[in-house]
């Protein structure tokens, strides 16, 4: 009678008919566009669209149900259209999305993506894109994704990304550098004018902060530390 096959099965049996879901599950698409003749008349139809980062079987099972929702609120036909856009091969997009996502919940997956691709770019892009991407993602989504690139585990991809995490890694101890030297100055009572201050903060050269703080432990002014 479903004129459909059937698998290989020994039973039959009915089953719990009540198809209400007791604990509510939150669904949300990435995006629902409605295609309507005018804009007070109710929708000729309508198309969810979901942007697919990687395979994932489950999706199988939960579109279904956005499609049978949209449709039972809408009553009108409803299609589904998945992205899985190749990030290698549209690197500019990537990021783009990174920027528009980084702040929201799968932030992190996106911007590996994003980086991926970036970091096969010539370096002048390469390091715009990277630039971009971390400067779009709030503090917690960046702390995530700097310390998956420290990771032992994490391969980076290319030449580039190694040069531009080590450069990260190096501004990184710089700072630090240049932060204890500006309190050893305070611990010893030494004044440290704003112009000098922003000196030392912004120097990125080790080997100069590394003077500045011998210099530090005998000097009586900050000009005798950084020759202002």
């Amino acid at each position: 009678m479903l004129h459909a096959p059937l698998p290989t099965f020994a039973t039959a049996r009915i089953g719990d008919a009540n198809l209400t879901e007791l604990v509510p599950t939150e669904r949300r698409a990435d995006l629902v566009l409605l295609l309507e003749a005018a804009a007070d008349e109710v929708p000729r139809a309508a198309i969810v669209v979901e942007v697919q980062l990687r395979a994932d079987a489950d999706k199988m099972w939960s579109w279904p149900l956005y499609l049978a929702s949209l449709r039972a609120r809408l009553r009108c036909g409803v299609a589904l259209m998945v992205v899985a856009a190749d990030a290698r091969g549209d690197p500019e997009r990537a990021v783009l999305s990174a920027m528009v996502h980084g702040r929201q919940p799968g932030a992190v997956d996106v911007a590996m993506a994003a980086l991926s691709a970036a970091c096969q770019l010539d370096d002048d892009r390469a390091t715009l894109y990277v630039d971009l991407v971390f400067a779009s993602m709030d503090e917690a989504a960046r702390a995530i994704l700097e310390g998956l690139m420290a990771s032992k585990n994490y391969e980076y991809q290319s030449d580039f990304a190694k040069r531009y995490f080590a450069q990260g890694e190096a501004r990184g101890e710089a700072r630090g550098e240049a932060r204890a030297l500006i309190s050893v100055l305070a611990a010893r009572g030494i004044d440290v004018s704003e112009g000098a201050r922003q000196r030392i903060l912004s120097c990125a050269d080790l080997a100069v902060l590394d003077t500045w703080l011998a210099r530090a432990v005998t000097a009586r002014t900050v000009a005798e530390v950084v020759g202002e």
